[in-house]
């Protein structure tokens, strides 16, 4: 249930929210915590491939699909990946991947589900966050995805569901393109025997998309018909 106005008016004069990237004082409260000059600079994609958000020529007037994707899609559903990896968009990821940060989650959540609603014709019955092995789990103590997929269910109303298994392997943040290519191919298994035929895939970064398509192909051949992959940001390049 929403404070009422002069609750929240009081606590803001006490107790004033901060941008979570300057730390500057917000006089107004906003969804994505960011002050209005930040939340306007964050590094957009403006046009990209409808299978793998690899960025595209702003002023092609054709069907958005990059040359890679005509024979080989990374998924034949859409990805929706905003924001471009560099500058504040790395520094919202590392708070939320290394600090398991509430508040970059909240605004990687809102730079993501303002493009999904901009963009999707039509919203999955569910979303799957990119899992994490059991061992890095009890290490890190949490899946910085499933933080991220929450915020946007709140947002969306779609349900959570963890229908994916990862086996231990090693770690691909800061890995090449050719060791990410390498990762095998049966690192995912399916734990839900009723899959719906539409599905949302959540990771925090698209790279080399070798990961979500790893995913997508284990949730296709369980029985998926469409799967989408969403991402606040991706790799402006493959590596």
């Amino acid at each position: 249930m929403p404070l009422p106005k002069i609750i929240r008016k009081t606590i803001n004069l006490f107790l004033p929210d901060t941008c979570v990237l300057c730390r500057m004082v917000v006089n107004e409260a906003t969804p994505h915590l960011c002050c209005r000059h930040c939340w306007s600079a964050l590094p957009r994609f403006d046009t990209q491939c409808r299978h793998c958000g690899r960025p595209l020529p702003s002023n092609l007037t054709s069907e958005l699909i990059c040359g890679a994707c005509q024979t080989k899609p990374l998924t034949v559903g859409l990805t929706i990946a905003p924001l471009v990896y560099r500058d504040d968009a790395v520094n919202l990821v590392h708070a939320l991947k290394f600090s398991n940060s509430v508040r970059a989650a909240r605004t990687l959540s809102c730079a993501l589900s303002e493009r999904i609603l901009s963009t999707a014709t039509r919203l999955p019955e569910v979303m799957i966050p990119t899992p994490i092995s059991w061992r890095r789990h009890f290490r890190r103590g949490y899946n910085q995805c499933d933080r991220l997929t929450h915020e946007l269910a709140s947002t969306l109303g779609i349900e959570v569901r963890y229908a994916l298994h990862r086996k231990h392997g090693r770690v691909q943040h800061g890995n090449s393109r050719s060791v990410r290519e390498a990762q095998p191919t049966n690192v995912f298994t399916v734990t839900d025997t009723d899959l719906p035929s539409h599905i949302a895939l959540v990771d925090d970064v698209i790279t080399t998309g070798t990961t979500m398509r790893n995913m997508s192909n284990t949730l296709m051949r369980a029985g998926a018909k469409r799967v989408d992959l969403w991402a606040p940001c991706r790799a402006s390049s493959d590596f």
